[in-house]
């Protein structure tokens, strides 16, 4: 709800003529220099004028497959998620961690909601959010996120095109808070320079076919030192592009894809700095203004070492499994997780020492265990590893190390492994 003294009243422009301040009304927000008009509907400021056709398709698409749950829509019938009740109500007020209804034991909405509570949980505990940031959250949709940064004393404005925003009444009045709510392309440039401690972008930004454009605008909304917090899908290679949202692109809904090296340069060339990322089911990341010179995405990543294999023992009869501690250090400056589209696992290569004292190698991949929950930069933790001993009598080694599935082994980026040496008899 836009009250007297909001931040988008601070910092809102006139989308014709980029004059400010704007008077705000009670059904309109009108600029005193050119006399245009956007409504307030529903408690939302409404900027729809001079809209490219591909935003006014996919805010029909948005309408049309709200109850399709094969594309992220809701299996229910219903008339206003505004008004919702009963369990729809509770589900909607429980994102994204969600509740014990059916909602998040079925595909659609809150299931794909849901999963993104750990990247959120993430990016707030990075965030680091204090009472009065100025903070644009992109793609708010119903804007269970904007709840979340408004609850930990943010001062917010919840930006979408699509009819959804409404559901912020539902927020804000079961928690007591508050915040803007705009309905407007992110690529307008409806907002003065600096405005804006934090931006948060999660699963939006990716509906741009313009991404280096869009990131240069939004650097100019941060002030010094802001921050820009993305969570976006990603893809490896150039050839996945192909697949990726087929079925709502087919709905009118603007979906595209990045490689992680597309989103890294997108926003370094708009002067943000990697400050701090992790990979799991999408990129999620943080990137801030004049925060000095840049930096690669995997720079340092690979940094660390496994520091300790040990067991009780040395010795096992073939067949046993051997319970080991494998100490793994994180030295450098990403943050490792065992999911996603390349997980990063934990495993070893097993050798076979001949009598000449030769290593011969028996099995390159072996099992993985995942790093789960993520292990972040600086820090070490211990990993319990259930290791199968072969059927055969002979001394072996087992040698452990980390891999980025589909990408590479640690090692062979200067990780330095584990060695595990033991006796089959």
């Amino acid at each position: 709800m836009t009250s007297e003294g909001s931040l988008l009243q601070s910092c809102l422009l006139c989308s014709s003529c980029g004059n400010r301040p704007l008077k705000f009304t009670a059904d309109a927000v009108v600029c005193t220099k050119c006399a245009n008009e956007y409504p307030l509907i529903n408690s939302v400021v409404t900027i729809h004028q001079e809209e490219r056709p591909e935003i006014c398709f996919e805010r029909d698409a948005a309408r049309d497959t709200e109850r399709v749950p094969e594309l992220g829509g809701i299996n229910e019938e219903f008339s206003d998620l505004a008004r919702a009740q009963g369990q729809l109500r509770e589900a909607i007020l429980s994102l994204p961690y969600g509740n014990a209804s059916k909602y998040f034991h079925e595909e659609g909405y809150f299931k794909n909601g849901a999963s993104h509570a750990p990247a959120v949980d993430y990016l707030l505990s990075k965030l680091r959010i204090a009472a009065g940031i100025r903070l644009l959250d992109l793609g708010a949709d119903l804007t269970w996120s904007t709840q979340l940064f408004a609850k930990a004393g943010a001062k917010c404005i919840a930006m979408d095109i699509n009819h959804h925003l409404e559901v912020g009444r539902l927020y804000q009045e079961a928690f007591d808070i508050s915040y803007d709510l705009l309905s407007c392309d992110m690529h307008k440039p409806v907002f003065a320079e600096q405005s804006f401690d934090v931006i948060t972008a999660l699963s939006v930004l990716h509906h741009s076919s313009a991404l280096n454009s869009l990131t240069a605008h939004l650097a100019k909304l941060l002030r010094p030192g802001g921050v820009i917090a993305v969570l976006e899908p990603y893809c490896l290679y150039d050839e996945d592009k192909q697949h990726f949202g087929t079925d709502q692109i087919e709905a009118g809904i603007n979906e595209n894809v990045y490689t992680l090296d597309e989103w890294h340069q997108a926003l370094s060339a708009a002067g943000l700095v990697l400050e701090d990322f992790l990979l799991g089911n999408g990129f999620c990341a943080l990137y801030r203004k004049n925060a000095g010179s840049s930096r690669g995405l995997f720079d340092s990543f690979y940094d660390g070492a496994i520091s300790e294999v040990t067991a009780p023992k040395s010795s096992f009869n073939p067949g046993d499994s051997i319970g080991l501690k494998v100490v793994v250090e994180n030295l450098g400056k990403g943050n490792w997780l065992g999911e996603g589209l390349t997980p990063v696992n934990l495993s070893y290569h097993l050798f076979k020492i001949e009598p000449s004292g030769e290593r011969r190698l028996l099995t390159f991949d072996n099992p993985r265990l995942p790093i789960v929950p993520h292990l972040p930069a600086g820090e070490t933790r211990d990993f319990a590893y259930e290791l199968s001993c072969p059927s055969d009598a002979g001394e072996y080694e087992a040698v452990f190390d980390l891999v980025r599935e589909r990408v590479t082994w640690f090692e062979q980026q200067g990780f330095s492994i584990g060695r595990f040496k033991f006796t089959v008899g």
